[in-house]
């Protein structure tokens, strides 16, 4: 139909406050489920001592119960969450015969896309689908990790109220994401065989197989295509789009571009800063609409990540009360210039 246009940013998120409650409830409950017995399609980036959640729509940093989701220190009683919600914006000036030619799209507090790949111009995945409506993560150790930490974030219990149930369904949901990692659809994975195609494997007591490390020669009966990202310990991958009118009129009022977004989120166990960081890659891929033609283009396009941090609860929030005071002062510095 005409050449893709493809823009990716990297984006990283490093934890510095140390002390926050709990953020006030912004919004309703958000309702998603469990997608299948071993698939979901909402999920946490928690290999560190960040906890962020993800959900298959692309609403980031946000709790299913509607409160804050993104927390830091993880696993601490009670809860400090230090973001309310975040998302990716952008805009651009769309000539492609339709108007308004300046339109907008992402998300703020309300989300302007929906879970699924654009196939063709105008047609977008049926996200009925469990495998459409879908995050994947993995992590390489999830065979022998203590799960209970994650199991207790992901079903918003205490640690000491996990069941081993809880556990194994962690595990398996790895283990199926592990298998069914969306490599064709644009997911990013470690090609140890060459082939071009993404082919995991499992020892004799179910341990995935690694792709071999830099220098090290490939041995089927040790290596297989791995999944993953930037040699990161845990991998979050999602991919949604503007198609659906309804979610793009909530959010910003504008017509569908044909935005096509795949977002990978990853991190690492680590010391110092990585220990504290949760990185972003957002792969936006113009598909166009069922209107758009193929001389249509993009010009003037922009990106921005918002994000709204609360350190504390919605009504004294230290981050906003912080700004206000700054406010002041720049105000008040400036009336006294004049």
């Amino acid at each position: 139909m005409k050449v893709f246009i493809h823009f990716a940013i990297l984006a990283t998120f490093a934890a510095t406050v140390q002390t926050a409650a709990l953020a006030g409830d912004k919004g309703g409950r958000i309702p998603l489920a469990q997608a299948s017995q071993t698939t979901t399609n909402r999920t946490l980036l928690n290999i560190n001592e960040l906890a962020a959640w993800i959900h298959s729509n692309g609403l980031s940093a946000r709790h299913p119960s509607g409160n804050s989701g993104l927390f830091f220190p993880r696993g601490s009683n009670p809860s400090t969450a230090v973001v309310f919600q975040d998302q990716l914006i952008w805009g651009g000036q769309v000539s492609d015969g339709q108007e308004p030619v300046l339109r907008v799209g992402g998300g703020q507090y309300a989300v302007g896309h929906v879970p699924g790949k654009i196939l063709s111009p105008g047609i977008p995945e049926d996200r009925t689908d469990p495998n459409i409506n879908r995050v994947w993560r993995i992590r390489r150790d999830f065979t022998t990790a203590d799960l209970a930490l994650d199991a207790a974030e992901v079903n918003s219990i205490l640690p000491q109220a996990v069941s081993q149930d809880q556990i194994d369904d962690i595990r398996a949901t790895y283990r199926q994401d592990w298998i069914d990692w969306p490599a064709d659809r644009g997911a990013s994975f470690y090609d140890a065989d060459g082939d071009g195609q993404y082919n995991p494997d499992f020892d004799e007591d179910g341990v995935p197989k690694l792709a071999p490390r830099s220098g090290e020669p490939f041995d089927p009966a040790v290596h297989a295509d791995e999944p993953g990202f930037a040699d990161a310990d845990q991998v979050v991958w999602l991919v949604v789009n503007d198609l659906e009118p309804r979610s793009l009129e909530n959010f910003s009022g504008s017509p569908s571009i044909g935005m096509e977004m795949q977002i990978t989120l990853w991190g690492y166990a680590g010391e110092g800063a990585l220990n504290r960081t949760i990185f972003r890659r957002h792969r936006l891929i113009y598909k166009g609409t069922e209107m758009t033609p193929p001389s249509a283009s993009i010009d003037s396009f922009y990106v921005a990540q918002w994000s709204d941090p609360d350190a504390g609860a919605a009504g004294d929030d230290l981050v906003e009360a912080v700004g206000k005071v700054l406010k002041t002062q720049i105000s008040h510095s400036n009336y006294h210039e004049k």
